[in-house]
């Protein structure tokens, strides 16, 4: 029994590599201390799956389990509420008992053998066993209608009132109780495609996107609920490959009209892909008539927006490119869909299908007479590039800049240079750009081509100088401190003017600070009178919040007292500011708690 035991676990390999890399933050840490203290029991092997029972903080233990698939860890789960990324520290203990001590894991029947051993009546029994645990169970039981035969109807109206219900209850921050109903259903088809019933799978993957589609947009703190929307879809698709449907009207209607809706929903809300993958399987299962009803459905939505004047650019465009598409899959005369779209105003759509069609005087007409503005033109020149016209995109965009400047332009023309590896053309845009807009930024950009073509050493007098005559003295105190030329830095920061106002809730950290934080250790001197200005602001907002900040900035001072061995102006300075804030003892303490 060892020997075959360990040589089934001989198959499937891991490495702390693998379970490191899947562990965030402090995670790995933390699971292999509860894994050398001893924290897993009961640890159990099924098939692929391995799980264990890991000591917490709680007095009952959590539940884990991992699934190794061709050795990878495929998926892993746990009873605790961790939710910040990667596996919990009590997964990463389950995975390090498996890794150094894979014999330690009784081998046992898969659950799904377990049970068909069962007869009918201990399987009764474990069912109301359960429900009595867990009574949202019983949800499911409620899904399957009838007396259990293989033909039985599925009750949609139950997965229906689930999801009506899950979906009723959102709107808190860390709510998963929406995806969670959506993957649990989910599970359900899955369930039946894998025993061969597609139809009732695509019905339930249906029932619960039509649901959805008909619910408001749910809290979605990091985007939970479209993974479980597309986790959906991905199902259904897979359950209409396998399925020959082509013959079966009613069905086909049902899942086009439901992809159309997730469609719709997802353009509606600003594109966010929900459902990402529905308009790739509209364009694969329509057929000729359905084209000509989903044209229809979707030009009168995009129809109304408008004539409403509630439609955007993005979703104006969204629309009409899978009517553009449609036209394709239906033979449609391109003339009829250029008619269309010049009348529509949709410039991109118009000059995108005119290239397509090589037709390139025209789409280069319509880009410079009616795309403008630096972003519509921007992305006309985007266009014409990825159609092997970049030589023309250049023409278009000098020739924008020759009438105004435009950051946005000028950006895109040194960001075509550097791909191009042209730095000669790359160092005379870079120079106009930081010319015409100084900004710190211009300048590490210019400086690093300049660098490249070795002239580095005539540019920088040259720019500096004129930094200097238009008096642009704070873009030359950044770049002093680019430069860590500190005592130039001070020198150009008396030079600026700004406002030294601070909002009344909170204090404003102007240059002065940044140039204080970046040269303190070397000149700290001057950087201690901004950093007690700052202190003090922060007191006068009496909230002890501030204190704690202001707190951390005299121990920086303290510091820098110290690295000037004067620790006599030091006390003087903490002494005058307890005498003075004697009656505000929330900062009194903070200063305490600060060891000031």
């Amino acid at each position: 029994m060892n020997k075959m035991r360990a040589a089934m676990y001989d198959n499937i390999p891991l490495t702390q590599r693998q379970i490191q890399s899947r562990a965030f933050g402090k995670s790995f840490d933390r699971g292999e201390t509860l894994y050398t203290n001893g924290a897993i029991s009961r640890t159990v092997r099924r098939g692929d799956e391995i799980s264990a029972r890991c000591r917490g903080s709680y007095p009952q233990p959590y539940r884990v389990w991992a699934r190794i698939r061709a050795g990878e860890i495929a998926a892993t789960g746990c009873s605790c509420e961790y939710d910040w990324g990667g596996d919990c520290k009590h997964i990463v203990a389950l995975l390090l008992a498996y890794l150094h001590h894979p014999e330690r894991f009784e081998e046992a029947e898969t659950l799904r053998d377990a049970l068909m051993s069962r007869e009918k009546e201990d399987l009764l029994d474990i069912i109301e066993e359960m429900i009595l645990l867990h009574p949202e169970l019983e949800d499911i039981v409620e899904v399957v209608a009838g007396d259990g035969s293989s033909n039985q109807p599925l009750n949609l109206q139950s997965i229906r009132r689930e999801l009506k219900q899950s979906l009723a209850f959102t709107g808190v921050w860390m709510d998963r109780v929406a995806e969670d109903k959506v993957y649990e259903l989910t599970r359900l088809g899955s369930r039946l495609a894998l025993r061969g019933d597609y139809a009732d799978a695509i019905a339930i993957y249906c029932a619960i996107l039509q649901e959805c589609n008909a619910h408001d947009y749910p809290t979605d703190d990091e985007g939970q609920y479209v993974e479980a929307i597309n986790n959906t879809v991905a199902h259904l698709k897979d359950a209409i490959s396998r399925l020959e449907f082509a013959n079966d009207e009613d069905l086909r209607q049902q899942v086009l009209d439901t992809l159309v809706d997730t469609l719709i929903w997802d353009i509606e809300f600003g594109g966010i892909d929900y459902g990402y993958e529905a308009e790739g399987l509209i364009l694969e299962i329509a057929q000729s008539a359905d084209i000509t009803r989903i044209r229809e459905h979707l030009g009168l939505i995009a129809d109304r927006h408008r004539a409403e004047k509630r439609s955007s650019d993005w979703s104006a465009e969204a629309y009409e490119s899978i009517l553009i598409k449609l036209d394709r899959i239906d033979s449609i005369d391109p003339e009829e869909t250029l008619k269309r779209l010049q009348a529509k105003e949709l410039h991109y759509l118009h000059a995108s299908k005119l290239l397509d069609l090589r037709r390139y005087e025209q789409a280069v007409g319509i880009i410079g007479e009616k795309m403008k503005k630096p972003h519509e033109l921007i992305r006309g020149l985007d266009l014409l590039r990825s159609h092997d016209q970049a030589q023309t995109a250049i023409q278009l965009a000098e020739g924008a800049l020759g009438s105004e400047y435009d950051n946005r332009i000028i950006e895109w023309l040194i960001g075509f240079y550097q791909q191009q590896g042209d730095l000669k053309t790359e160092f005379r845009w870079q120079s106009k750009r930081m010319r015409t807009d100084a900004h710190i930024d211009h300048y590490i950009g210019l400086r690093g081509v300049s660098e490249s073509l070795d002239n580095w050493g005539t540019i920088r007098p040259q720019i500096i100088a004129e930094l200097e005559k238009r008096q642009e003295y704070q873009v030359l105190t950044l770049v002093y401190l680019h430069e860590k030329d500190w005592d130039s830095a001070w020198v150009s920061l008396d030079k600026v003017s700004e406002p030294q106002f601070h909002h009344p809730s909170h204090v404003i950290y102007r240059l002065d600070f940044t140039v204080a934080e970046a040269s303190r250790q070397v000149l700290p001197a001057p950087a201690i009178p901004v950093y007690v200005k700052y202190a003090r602001a922060e007191i006068a907002l009496r909230k002890r919040k501030r204190y704690g900040y202001a707190a951390k900035l005299l121990r920086e001072v303290r510091g820098m007292y110290r690295q000037m061995n004067d620790s006599a102006s030091w006390q003087r300075l903490i002494a005058d500011l307890r005498r003075e804030f004697a009656r505000l003892p929330a900062l009194q303490d903070e200063l305490n708690k600060a060891g000031l």
